[in-house]
């Protein structure tokens, strides 16, 4: 029953692609180049390098999530510049970088919505070893630009938020709206980090609050980091609203 809460159009996406990929022999993959009968992953990188990660250690930065690279505790960037000092811990289960660049534009500039799914699996694996099971906290994806699901038919971190609730029974709670339709791309780091007003809450958030419900800790989720405004603006917002703890599990983090 809980996949007819999924989008029909994210449901005949993934069976057309997967119906396509099977009658023309399939496809490449980005990591290796073997042959692919569905994703543009094959099964053992998919299950090498997408379903295992580094996990939460002393190989991370205890700021950033970034893997260390000689550094002990706080890798060199966080040390230059502690952008990150209103979060409450960061995890990037990937480096974006060679072919996971690839990955990340196939997923989300491409529409490979099947790879959703596996997205999901990796991100309930890494709230897992972050948490343990049964003891995560509410997930508050980064909107969508104003009207990019009308137009699209989809947004990326919206689909992996809904199979997250689907597939693994997490609480999703859509507390943020973008009132800013430009594009972060194509704005310098300087601008990203001067730009305010870009995140607002959302009048499920302002219900909440109302009835004093908000809850205590909550997971960030989003798909790429890159200078970190993004998320920084979300927690601020969310920290006002009286939210005490903010987290942020990304898919891919530049380093």
């Amino acid at each position: 029953m809980g996949w007819l809460l999924l989008r029909p159009a994210f449901l005949a996406s993934v069976f057309l692609s997967r119906a396509f990929a099977f009658c023309f022999g399939g496809t490449s993959c980005l990591c290796c180049g073997k042959p692919s009968l569905f994703l543009p992953l094959c099964r053992d990188c998919a299950r090498r390098h997408v379903l295992r990660f580094t996990p939460v250690s002393s190989r991370r930065c205890s700021v950033c999530g970034r893997l260390l690279l000689g550094e002990r505790g706080i890798c060199m960037t966080c040390r230059k510049e502690p952008v990150f000092s209103r979060l409450d811990g960061i995890f990037p289960l990937y480096p974006y970088r060679l072919w996971y660049k690839n990955l990340l534009f196939a997923w989300k500039a491409e529409g490979e919505r099947s790879l959703s799914p596996l997205f999901a699996s990796a991100v309930h694996m890494a709230l897992c070893q972050m948490f343990g099971a049964g003891k995560v906290p509410c997930l508050v994806p980064v909107p969508p630009r104003p009207g990019k699901i009308r137009r699209q038919g989809w947004d990326q971190v919206d689909e992996l938020c809904r199979l997250l609730a689907v597939m693994f029974g997490y609480r999703v709670e859509r507390l943020l709206v973008r009132m800013s339709g430009a594009q972060q791309k194509k704005k310098s780091i300087g601008e990203r980090y001067v730009m305010r007003g870009v995140y607002a809450p959302s009048t499920r958030f302002t219900r909440l609050k109302r009835r004093d419900i908000i809850p205590q800790e909550v997971i960030l989720v989003d798909d790429l980091i890159t200078s970190g405004a993004t998320v920084c603006e979300c927690a601020d917002i969310l920290k006002r609203g009286f939210v005490e703890k903010v987290r942020v599990l990304s898919l891919f983090i530049v380093d």
